[in-house]
């Protein structure tokens, strides 16, 4: 979507994205939400029972995140380098239910943002230390031409989000 917005093929988006900042002058952001990622199991996994892990916690585990071009799965991707944790370990799904069906009925470790969690499944949240960050911001592309309902529907949205999400973090 940010690429989108940046060409100027969709003119306002919310998006998920893995630094605090967009760093382009053409790109109106408005921050909406910060979440610290987490480990989501089943509630027979050992971790279910711990409230904070580190890397200790879960080194001979396998985890199952979002394949690539999910923001989720740069985020994984950077905390697993940084964790020194690679290869076999990670398994990776392309849907959002299929890594929450998988950590509910195996042993595996899903690794996700309370955002895309619903209480459909039976997962327990663990929180890492010093976990790494999920932003969410309404962005919008300051250079694109707009019909004048394009551009009242723009200016409502970010007063909207302004009004409501600008005071929170």
């Amino acid at each position: 979507m940010l690429q989108l917005v940046k060409k100027g093929e969709v003119s306002i988006a919310i998006i998920g994205h893995d630094s605090r900042d967009i760093n382009d002058p053409n790109i109106l952001q408005i921050p909406v939400l910060v979440q610290e990622m987490a480990l989501w199991v089943a509630p027979t996994h050992p971790l279910a029972s711990k409230k904070v892990v580190t890397e200790e916690d879960f080194k001979n585990d396998v985890f199952i995140s979002l394949s690539e071009g999910y923001t989720h799965h740069r985020i994984f991707e950077k905390w697993t380098q940084g964790k020194k944790i690679y290869g076999p370990n990670v398994v990776f799904a392309n849907e959002i239910k299929t890594v929450l069906s998988i950590a509910a009925s195996t042993h595996m470790i899903a690794f996700m943002s309370n955002i895309v969690v619903d209480d459909t499944h039976d997962l327990v949240r663990v929180s890492i230390q010093n976990p790494p960050k999920f932003y969410v911001s309404l962005i919008l592309n300051k250079n694109t031409e707009q019909t004048l309902f394009q551009q009242k529907f723009n200016d409502e949205m970010v007063k909207i989000v302004t009004d409501v999400f600008s005071k929170k973090e």
